[in-house]
């Protein structure tokens, strides 16, 4: 048994000498970049890394992955971004006043208190034609201000070039998933 115990140990030492660290790590990372996300509205910023506007031009130029029915959207100078799925489209001016009151709301918020994690896990806000905003934590992590503020700007950015309408949404900071929210009339809303 000992003797096999040195022959393994020898055979392991060849193989290290054979196959050099630099290349398993070259490898690995590779593999991890090919599975990485992409912003829809920027398609060369890895999702959850700060994403600088002034680098990419009009949206109307980019294309929408295929074969899903999520979207990717970054929110801008932000870590901050989205998946979301439209569900249907409705009247553009009542989600469009619904966001900007939620975004208005947020911002107020941050301004005169500051970020911090969102009371309850839970925000939600009414709008004009029986519709909702909705947000809360997800994954036992908690929304802050400041990232839910990014969120709803990427989701006003998103529709303001894409179409308004209703639709489900996934909050991520960074790589972490930290909200789950709806946008839609009271009774779509969770």
């Amino acid at each position: 048994m000992r003797t096999f115990g040195v022959s393994l140990l020898v055979a392991v030492a060849h193989l290290t000498a054979i196959c050099p660290a630099k290349t398993l790590v070259a490898d690995r990372s590779s593999a991890v970049s090919s599975r990485s996300q992409f912003c829809a509205n920027a398609p060369l910023t890895v999702a959850g890394t700060t994403f600088d506007r002034r680098n990419y031009g009009p949206y109307s130029r980019l294309e929408h992955r295929h074969n899903t029915k999520t979207i990717l959207w970054c929110a801008a100078e932000s870590e901050t971004y989205i998946i979301l799925e439209m569900i249907a489209s409705t009247a553009g001016s009542a989600v469009q006043a619904l966001l900007d009151s939620a975004y208005s709301a947020i911002k107020m918020r941050l301004d005169n208190i500051g970020d911090g994690p969102v009371s309850s896990g839970l925000f939600r806000i009414g709008g004009g034609n029986n519709m909702e905003l909705c947000t809360r934590n997800a994954h036992n992590h908690q929304q802050t201000w400041g990232v839910l503020g990014a969120a709803i700007s990427a989701l006003r950015d998103y529709m303001s070039n894409n179409g308004y309408g209703e639709a489900s949404f996934n909050v991520f900071d960074g790589g972490t998933e930290v909200a789950a929210g709806t946008i839609g009339t009271r009774s779509n809303a969770p």
